[in-house]
């Protein structure tokens, strides 16, 4: 007999650890604002986040990630944002969409703005 799983321990199980300071660009009002956070955990479908930063569902932000020698600025979505312990929020966002960049030349795409803007 198979064992029953349920959704969220799937999903945890998809996640992969990762703790490092990044820095990433919040967009309010045509605006994108360059945040520190810490990840906590990435998966092939979004990230998990520690930021000071009040965050809403429905919120983008970009997370620039460097691989190979170029970066990918991947475009997230919020999808939750709670108060921690710690006075932190973490913060759950999947990710939209993705354009790699030689490094050195990241930009943020002006339809992400846009898009992230329209959302407001």
């Amino acid at each position: 007999m198979a064992a029953i799983v349920s959704a969220s321990d799937l999903r945890s199980r998809n996640r992969c650890p990762m703790q490092l300071k990044t820095r990433i660009f919040y967009i309010t009002n045509s605006v994108a604002s360059a945040i520190w956070t810490q990840t906590r955990d990435i998966s092939l479908t979004g990230v998990g986040l520690l930021c000071d930063d009040l965050m809403h569902k429905g919120d983008h932000f970009v997370l620039p990630i460097a691989l190979e020698g170029q970066t990918n600025m991947v475009l997230c979505e919020v999808k939750y944002c709670r108060r921690v312990a710690s006075g932190q929020f973490s913060v759950g966002a999947s990710f939209v969409a993705s354009q790699r960049c030689e490094k050195g030349a990241e930009t943020i795409p002006v339809k992400w703005i846009d898009v992230a803007s329209a959302d407001v």
